[in-house]
């Protein structure tokens, strides 16, 4: 789906009685662009790390007597496989299995065997602004169709929550509650 997509979907939706997303001739003004995608990077963020929407592939060079490894992308949330050469999946932190592989921190890889490669769960592409300039309509969101209902909920939210307020009622708690609702 295009970035101008969620823009609408939210615009008609739930922040349709905001300025956040004033409309221009129809569409989501330029001016409302910077907060709009600061807040969808979030909810892409939480989403993807949430569920496994994309998956990242790196191949580890084995150093003779060096044991730790850094999976060195900047889009790793968890790492979920680990192979040998031979294709053989090892086992993932698990004190049982002596071949296991253990991952101390987010991006850090304990071997015991030869790894060559790590599968990863990857996080969405940053959404920037190029030049402060942006055309919606051809940004692309990696986001299934289904989870799009969760990241206009986790939208709103944020825009609705006011500063200081949380165990109050307001909508943006509700909205909050949605979004866990949609993602169950």
């Amino acid at each position: 789906m295009k970035l101008g997509e969620v823009f609408n979907q939210l615009a008609y939706g739930e922040l349709a009685q905001l300025k956040i997303t004033e409309l221009v001739n129809g569409v989501v003004g330029a001016e409302s662009y910077p907060a709009l995608i600061a807040h969808v990077n979030m909810g892409l963020n939480a989403l993807f790390k949430r569920f496994n929407l994309k998956e990242g592939r790196v191949n580890i060079p084995l150093v003779p007597g060096t044991l730790t490894y850094s999976v060195n992308t900047p889009d790793v949330f968890k790492i979920e496989r680990v192979y040998t050469k031979e294709g053989w999946e090892l086992g993932l932190n698990d004190e049982a299995d002596y071949y296991s592989c253990f991952t101390p921190s987010t991006n850090m890889l304990r071997v015991s065997a030869d790894v060559v490669e790590v599968v990863y769960r990857a996080n969405h592409p940053l959404i920037v602004l190029q030049n402060g300039t942006l055309n919606p309509d051809l940004v692309e969101v990696e986001l299934p169709y289904g989870h799009l209902q969760a990241l206009l909920y986790f939208i709103a939210s944020r825009v609705n929550n006011p500063i200081g307020m949380g165990t109050e009622f307001n909508a943006g708690n509700n909205y909050a509650a949605k979004f866990e609702r949609a993602c169950a």
